[in-house]
């Protein structure tokens, strides 16, 4: 695999938050243009297995979502799904992008559904990866208990406790996919002083995942991707929420688990160039992965 280079990696102020993100060119006329979305405890660096095999036909852009990654971590971004949709949407003005496909993993597929939503001209269509779906808002006595003055210490102790190679190895079927470099980026975020805070105001904000009627209102083609061996986000869920979005298709991975862009790569490529191809009027599999 050749080293991700992006065109333009910077930062724009967004909603009273500082946003990180990278921008790479397509090796030729872009069909159109991809936007990821990472899931929780992530970054964009979650993607760099799986871009290089979109860059074949579209210009691919990947941010770190407010509380993550590169990005700003404190208390005057409201940390709410419909305010991440909203900051993702901001990015495309900031870029000049009119339209774009999203696609998200795990809680960045929550993100994405809620831009197509809210912001229905703007997401073209989705590609949902081992996405989260039906999950309620946090239980109210969580987060008062959040404001206490030892929360942000206990907080702080249960994301540097773990063994991130452990808690990685639990996420994934494949053990061998792992390599120093993915281990670093998961590790590194967690040394963070101030990723405590984000953590923290989102289990305060989250508004909870869309519900089966707002979703049976999202009309835009998607694909659902998910590992049948996934440990955190059961099958089910991609199942229910290929039941509840009118226009989707589902695809399970065997012997795949949740970290499935880093994980099956390969695979997930060919699944997402063939579905965006036919979504844009190209012909399908006429650039296939070889």
């Amino acid at each position: 695999m050749r080293t991700l280079k992006p065109m333009k990696s910077s930062y724009y102020s967004i909603d009273n938050a500082t946003v990180y993100f990278e921008y790479f060119t397509c090796e030729k006329k872009p069909i159109g243009t991809i936007l990821f979305l990472h899931g929780f405890f992530s970054s964009c660096a979650s993607f760099h297995k799986l871009i290089p095999f979109l860059l074949k036909e579209f210009d691919v852009i990947s941010c770190d979502l407010p509380g993550f990654g590169k990005s700003s971590k404190h208390k005057r971004y409201l940390y709410s799904f419909n305010n991440y949709a909203r900051t993702v949407i901001k990015l495309l003005d900031e870029l000049e992008v009119q339209q774009a496909c999203l696609i998200g993993h795990s809680m960045g597929g929550q993100v994405a559904l809620y831009a197509a939503k809210e912001y229905p001209n703007r997401v073209q269509c989705l590609v949902l990866l081992a996405s989260s779906g039906y999950l309620k808002r946090v239980k109210q006595r969580y987060r008062v208990a959040s404001y206490f003055p030892f929360a942000s210490y206990f907080v702080k102790r249960f994301i540097q406790k773990p063994d991130v190679r452990m808690v990685i190895e639990e996420a994934v079927y494949d053990k061998g996919c792992i390599d120093e470099q993915m281990v670093q980026h998961y590790h590194t975020p967690l040394l963070d002083p101030h990723f405590c805070i984000g953590l923290i105001q989102l289990s305060r904000q989250r508004e909870g995942d869309l519900t089966s009627d707002q979703l049976t209102c999202i009309n835009q083609r998607t694909l659902l991707l998910a590992g049948i061996s996934d440990p955190l986000i059961p099958v089910k869920t991609s199942e229910r929420l290929y039941h509840d979005l009118p226009n989707s298709k589902l695809v399970l991975l065997d012997k795949c688990g949740h970290l499935i862009p880093e994980e099956r790569p390969t695979e997930v490529a060919e699944n997402i160039l063939f579905f965006l191809q036919d979504a844009h009027g190209a012909k399908p599999g006429a650039n296939m992965i070889q």
